[in-house]
């Protein structure tokens, strides 16, 4: 059990190098270190203190812990404390475009998806995060992606993928059109997942389209969907974790469930037998 998070729903979990478990809630960020925990959250008096208590994402950069909100980007330190906020360089930007989806790792930095702000850089030894200079007008809701082993980036615009070259600025669009028609309203691409056994496979949670698998080499999709009812109420993907080849385990609709090779099935959670039933 972990103290006071009874009413919080957990989006997202780090660990810092220390052991202790971070957790982004919707109603701020929690710290837990096996037996107490500490809570972070928001003050509008304070222009250092946690954007929004709505917390998307979380990313562990050696002691930095970064977190992600519907306010902005922020950055704490975990060894010594000290924290602060980390704006998009934007000026004359609304307040309700600094919300910081989701953020990508990267060997140098990383990657910040800023929704309708777009795609965002923080180099290391920089107070801000900076827009990046594409060949093509921007996404129209930058949400989630991977950076690949040659430095170049996949990440999610509504319903397609973009495939973003740093060092030319060059974009190539990937456009989905699920089982040869146009995706229902509000339907989305939420984030990129590489494929651990295949490294021409890419995989992407959606909002109404279940789990989408995408082929690098040829340029295109498959949706597997649970329900052919396709609208944004059904076939949402919260979470996946991929498990084998062609096989994940993911959090469908509410559900845990286990996709196989296009089939999806209950998933089965065991508990530990006693010492006596071993």
């Amino acid at each position: 059990p972990v103290p006071d998070i009874a009413h919080a729903t957990v989006q997202r979990f780090a660990q810092d190098p220390s052991g202790a478990i971070w957790m982004g809630t919707d109603r701020g960020l929690v710290r837990f270190d096996g037996a107490a925990t500490e809570r972070y959250v928001s003050e509008p008096s304070d222009p250092d203190a946690l954007p929004h208590d709505m917390v998307w994402d979380l990313l562990m950069d050696g002691d930095d812990l970064w977190v992600a909100t519907a306010g902005g980007a922020w950055r704490m330190n975990t060894r010594t404390g000290a924290h602060q906020a980390v704006h998009y360089a934007q000026p004359g930007a609304p307040s309700g475009a600094r919300e910081a989806l989701a953020f990508a790792a990267s060997r140098h930095g990383h990657w910040a998806f800023a929704l309708s702000l777009g795609l965002y850089r923080y180099l290391p030894g920089d107070s801000l995060h900076r827009a990046v200079d594409e060949d093509v007008p921007g996404p129209q809701r930058a949400s989630g992606g991977w950076e690949a082993p040659d430095g170049t980036l996949w990440y999610c615009d509504r319903m397609a993928l973009r495939h973003y070259h740093p060092s030319t600025g060059h974009v190539d669009i990937f456009p989905l059109r699920p089982f040869g028609k146009d995706a229902p309203p509000k339907t989305l691409l939420l984030d990129v997942l590489p494929d651990r056994y295949n490294d021409h496979l890419l995989w992407c949670r959606s909002w109404g389209l279940g789990l989408v698998r995408f082929d690098m080499r040829t340029g295109s999709f498959e949706p597997f969907v649970a329900s052919q009812a396709l609208n944004d109420l059904t076939n949402i993907v919260h979470a996946a974790v991929q498990t084998g080849p062609d096989q994940w385990v993911l959090n469908l609709d509410e559900r845990l469930v286990m996709w196989e090779r296009g089939t999806f099935s209950a998933c089965l959670l065991y508990t530990s037998p006693s010492p006596r039933d071993r």
